[in-house]
């Protein structure tokens, strides 16, 4: 399958809120200095969940009382700022103030970072929506010293979808159209609007479980100027 990557460093508007997704290029200077950072925090096994190993500042979120995954993500974005390293927080903050990343969006929104999380490896997850984690945006960055192509596996895919009448439509995703899916090849970026339940995504299992997929999330609200 052939996918065309843009090269542009700033968020498509019009693909933003058209599709629910807009694909960039990390510029280089965030990207390594960022990429400094997560080599230098210190990785463990994933007991818990599906990924190969984890940042150990993760592990202090106690599992919730529900056993909700979901509740267990809210209480991690509300400590994750506090225990991530905080040089990778205010190189997120100050991407998030730069015209070259965000463009117009700088003149509808002053842009909060909520949280971040960093895994490696990939979770085979089917189409779903990121609204209760209750950021209006998601961003995903991917971190390889390699291309990856869609064959590799690890890749993520969105969609738009039909909400039906009478369907539990946070369980069910049904007739869901894809509009784009992207490699996790290295300096590549996405960002995903999170405020429309049409919107969805999904991610794709690798080819070998066991190989490197670096990945850096973050979440943003969007605070009108």
């Amino acid at each position: 399958m052939t996918v065309k990557i843009s090269r542009r460093t700033k968020v498509n508007l019009n693909e933003f809120y058209g599709n629910g997704i807009s694909q960039t290029l990390v510029i280089k200077d965030f990207y390594q200095k960022i990429f400094n950072e997560i080599t230098n925090i210190k990785w463990v096994p994933d007991q818990r969940g599906p990924y190969n190993t984890i940042p150990e500042w993760t592990q202090s979120v106690v599992p919730s009382d529900d056993g909700e995954r979901i509740n267990e993500e809210r209480k991690m974005g509300k400590t994750s700022l506090d225990s991530c390293p905080v040089k990778l927080r205010e190189l997120i903050e100050e991407m998030l103030k730069d015209e070259r990343v965000i463009g117009d969006m700088s003149h509808i929104y002053k842009l909060k970072l909520d949280y971040i999380d960093i895994w490696n490896g990939v979770e085979d997850m089917g189409w779903h929506w990121d609204g209760p984690c209750q950021s209006e945006m998601i961003s995903l960055i991917y971190f390889n010293d390699k291309d990856l192509d869609i064959e590799y596996g690890g890749s993520i895919e969105a969609g738009v979808r039909d909400i039906q009448a009478g369907k539990d439509w946070m369980k069910e995703y049904l007739d869901v159209e894809r509009v784009a899916i992207f490699p996790p090849i290295g300096r590549l970026q996405v960002w995903i609007n999170n405020t429309n339940p049409r919107f969805v995504h999904k991610t794709n299992k690798l080819k070998d479980a066991k190989s490197n997929r670096l990945t850096m999330t973050f979440g943003v609200s969007l605070i009108p100027n």
